[in-house]
This record gives structure tokens, sequence and C-alpha cells, in this order.
């Protein structure tokens, strides 16, 4: 199956999955598949107006930190770089902290602020440096070991990190 028709795929079968999880909320679905849609498409501008309007339209509604999370590890994750060839791990930052300053006792909002944590790390192991990016590693290790959600950001910083091919398996390998 091609890219374009996995995405595709992926995207209604996200969408209908949380129209199944979140029956009172299909506006919320809806708009969730557009952002994804016009994401996927490389339309970032008109998907970040989307997902602006969703916000401000049901700030009151307690499925939307699911939401906006969902989203921006859409903008952070493998399907986007799989579809655009990079990450937009600026907007999923404005989207983590969208997520906090609304709602900042939820734990979408705890779990957020290592989000930013490991994508600040990722981009610091996009540019090369690879001292600098274990300096950053162990850092983030040191400062949330023990915190709700880091074993999922190290393993969203292990995975993206592998994932980027920035690791390789056989440096310090026996010959």
């Amino acid at each position: 199956m091609c890219k374009k028709a996995f995405f595709s795929f992926l995207v209604l079968l996200s969408s209908q999955a949380f129209v199944y999880a979140a029956e009172s909320a299909p506006a919320l679905a809806t708009s969730k598949a557009k952002a994804y849609s016009l994401v996927a498409s490389g339309k970032l501008s008109e998907a970040a107006a989307i997902e602006d309007k969703l916000i401000a339209d049901n700030s009151g509604d307690p499925c939307l930190p699911k939401v906006v999370s969902d989203i921006a590890g859409y903008h952070a994750g493998t399907l986007c770089y799989d579809y655009l060839g990079h990450y937009d791990y600026g907007r999923a930052k404005i989207l983590y902290n969208r997520l906090i300053q609304l709602y900042p006792q939820s734990d979408y909002a705890k779990e957020a602020g290592l989000k930013i944590a490991a994508l600040d790390i990722l981009a610091v192991v996009e540019t090369g440096k690879e001292d600098a990016a274990e300096n950053a590693i162990n850092q983030f290790i040191a400062n949330n070991t023990g915190k709700p959600y880091f074993a999922g950001a190290l393993y969203d910083i292990a995975y993206e990190y592998s994932r980027g091919r920035h690791f390789d398996p056989c440096v310090g390998a026996a010959a």
C-alpha cells in the first residue's frame, strides 16, 4: 500500500476510533481529522488555523485535552515525518504549551511538559552534535526519572532517535 493510501487509512481509522470513544464530541473528531488531513497535504498554516479554532471553540469540552495532545503528537510523530519528510516540532510545542496553559492540572498537561523537553532533545539530536545530544538526554533522565509519563517520553526520544536514523546499531559492536 502506498504511503498516501496508508496515511489516509490511518486518518480515517483514527477519526472513527475517536468518534466511537467520544460520541458526545463529533465536532472535535471532525476537526481533528481535518487538521491531520491538512498536515498530510503540507498545508501547515491551514492546519494551525483549524487547530486554533478547535481550541477556542471547545475550551470547556472535557475531551479537548486528549484531542490537543493527539494533534500535537501527530505534528511531532513519525506519521508527519513519513508523510512530509520532516517533523513539525515547533507546532507540536505550541500545542503542548496551550494544553499546559488551559489545563494545568490535567494529566495531559503533565505529560505535555515532558513531551516538550523530549522535543527539545530531538531537535538537538537532529543537529548531529552527539555530545550535546548525549548531555541533553542525560540531563533529561536526571531531572525526570520517577515522574509520571517519564518512561513514555524517554521511549519517544529513543524511538524517534532510532527512526530518524541517528542510531547506528553497529557502532560499538564487536568486530
